[in-house]
């Protein structure tokens, strides 16, 4: 049997190193920048159009069909871990996430109040886990070449296989925001997503976007989730402009 219990990464993923630290880190400034930026320029709140009843639906089944795709995926990454033997003991950081989409949600619900009890408590539910997944799906592009340990015969296969229907499942999840008449692309979102980003550019110029159960690591991706669920509370936290509320 296999054991694979390194000094390093400690969990699902290698660190950065050097070169490719600095990289990195230098890729997400500038997305920073990027997010920044569009906060800057933005005068006021932009409304999505709401999808149609089909295309709701249609989304909302294909976030149900991911969920499902992502179950097996994991069943089938699993059994091969057993066929090869491949034991792998792993750190598990406490990194508060589910205790921060509780309260987004409710804040959330809250400031949706106005539309009624079922669209608040949807935005709500929506909004919490939109927030995980504005933090979840670049943090996996980030990684997804880097986890830990490779599955053989065909590790890139493997990985595919696990990311795929995730990547389909945070989309779809983001995506799923949009059916809210309550949320708003506002500046303060832009500017939580900024912060997100260089707070993880950060973390890749001084720890290499490391597992996170050393102090700063751990530090970087509680204060980089806190932005994340800032942002998509930010989300709904807006004002009419003037010349609507008199129209």
């Amino acid at each position: 049997m296999h054991t694979y219990s390194p000094a390093e990464p400690y969990g699902a993923w290698l660190a950065y190193h050097g070169s490719e630290a600095i990289t990195l880190a230098v890729i997400l400034a500038a997305v920073a920048v990027l997010f920044a930026g569009l906060g800057a320029r933005l005068k006021r709140p932009i409304a999505l159009k709401r999808p149609g009843g089909a295309i709701g639906s249609m989304v909302f089944l294909l976030w149900l069909l991911s969920m499902l795709m992502l179950y097996v995926a994991l069943r089938a990454y699993g059994i091969q871990l057993q066929e090869l033997h491949i034991v792998f003991e792993q750190k598990k950081p406490e990194i508060g996430t589910i205790y921060y989409a509780w309260v987004a949600l409710f804040v959330i619900a809250w400031l949706t109040r106005k539309h009624g009890g079922k669209t608040a408590w949807y935005s709500g539910f929506f909004g919490a886990a939109g927030a995980v997944m504005l933090f979840e799906l670049p943090f996996d592009v980030i990684i997804m070449a880097r986890v830990f340990p490779p599955v053989p015969p065909d590790p890139g296969l493997y990985r595919m296989l696990y990311f795929c229907p995730l990547f389909l499942w945070e989309i779809s999840t983001i995506a799923l925001l949009a059916m809210s008449p309550a949320m708003r692309i506002t500046r303060g979102a832009l500017f939580a997503l900024a912060g997100m980003f260089a707070v993880w550019g950060v973390w890749a110029a001084a720890f290499g976007f490391a597992y996170p159960v050393e102090p700063g690591p751990w530090a970087v991706n509680v204060i980089s989730k806190l932005l994340a669920f800032a942002a998509a509370v930010l989300l709904f936290v807006w004002k009419e402009p003037a010349d609507e509320r008199a129209a």
